[in-house]
């Protein structure tokens, strides 16, 4: 991942624009001054063919394609740029981003780990909200309600001659904008979500629509993760600093051993209210400080966030030194009793603050 400053990324989208790694790739113009916007390439009106096309079908079915996506964000002060190889084949969609690789389908996502070959698969929702900030599958945008689709003209992108259309999605304030590529049966190979200030541009590179099914399968030789289900302890109570703790939610893993344990603590310096989750370990007696998406809700929602008495997390969790709250070395012990649990905080290095779960 490549960190940017704002003025870079309106020169990419100028770039991603007028030149393109493809047998239909032009010289690359002079960079524009930085001290005004680059202008995009010439937006020629749609013939009479092309203003008949049924944009809404075309994303609805989008042909299988596999290539490197190229991804930039600006906040309008910074941003950042990535890149991933993905495709599509079917209703499966694969990603793989160097550190993860995912495949989604409707209602599934599947998570492969290629350093033990395990896979962990897990539920999500329809629900969609656009976000400038990550990159989207242009096929999911066809199934929103009330979205409609708008030609706006034709432009070269890449130095493929494409169509401008805008999406309009009901209750979504961001801008839209897909190109789509007449020589690729109107993939859509560029994308750019507007939010002002935030802005997300990605591209496809490398295109061809020769996809492995290998690329969407989960490898013979892999296994899924371990499982493991979690209950909520309606009678468990959190202290804080010997006060009684708000907004707080304990569950129990399957084997009785682990204590999942949200609580909002005050920062130290502007007094909000910020969420912490700890994992603590009864029979080893440590805790650790864990991933706010460890459980999962059979909807595929964080456990904390919901009100949920059951949760799921996925593979075998060891304690870990590195994650105690504070300096192990410095801090007080966990304490285990029959009944409760006490641990250092993550704010104990400021303020000598104590957790304590009972149940």
């Amino acid at each position: 991942m490549k960190i940017l400053k704002a003025p870079i990324l309106f020169l990419t989208w100028f770039l991603l624009l007028s030149s393109h790694n493809s047998p239909h790739a032009q010289k690359v113009p002079k960079a524009p001054s930085r001290d005004k916007a680059p202008a995009e390439p010439a937006l020629l009106p749609l013939t009479e063919a092309e203003r008949a096309l049924d944009f809404k079908s075309i994303m609805a079915n989008q042909p299988d394609f596999v290539a490197d996506e190229l991804f930039s964000y600006s906040e309008g002060f910074g941003g950042f740029s990535d890149k991933s190889r993905v495709a599509r084949k079917g209703d499966r969609y694969f990603i793989d981003t160097g550190y993860v690789k995912i495949i989604t389908e409707p209602g599934k996502k599947t998570w492969l780990n290629d350093k033990d070959k395990t896979f962990k698969e897990e539920s999500i929702s329809s629900e969609f909200a656009l976000r400038a900030g990550d990159p989207i599958d242009p096929k999911i945008l066809a199934s929103q309600k009330g979205a409609t689709f708008i030609g706006l003209g034709s432009q070269m992108v890449g130095g493929r001659k494409c169509i401008k259309v805008e999406v309009k999605i009901p209750d979504q304030a961001a801008q839209v904008f897909l190109y789509l590529a007449e020589d690729l049966k109107y993939l859509v190979v560029a994308i750019q979500v507007l939010n002002q200030p935030l802005g997300g541009l990605q591209m496809l590179q490398n295109i061809s629509l020769n996809v492995p099914s290998r690329l969407v399968e989960i490898p013979s030789d892999y296994r899924p993760l371990s499982k493991h289900k979690w209950l909520l302890i309606d009678s468990a109570n959190v202290s804080y600093d010997g006060k009684p703790g708000n907004d707080f939610a304990v569950f129990r893993s399957d084997d009785g051993n682990q204590l999942f344990v949200t609580l909002y603590e005050p920062h130290p310096d502007s007094g909000a209210s910020m969420p912490w989750h700890y994992l603590v370990y009864l029979k080893e007696k440590t805790v650790e400080i864990c991933f706010q998406g460890m459980l999962i809700t059979a909807e595929g929602k964080w456990a904390w966030k919901t009100k949920a008495r059951e949760a799921f997390s996925d593979g075998d969790y060891k304690p870990n030194r590195d994650r105690y709250p504070c300096d192990w070395r410095k801090c007080p012990k966990t304490i285990v009793g029959t009944n409760f649990a006490q641990f250092p905080s993550v704010y104990y290095e400021d303020r000598k603050s104590m957790v304590r779960a009972t149940w």
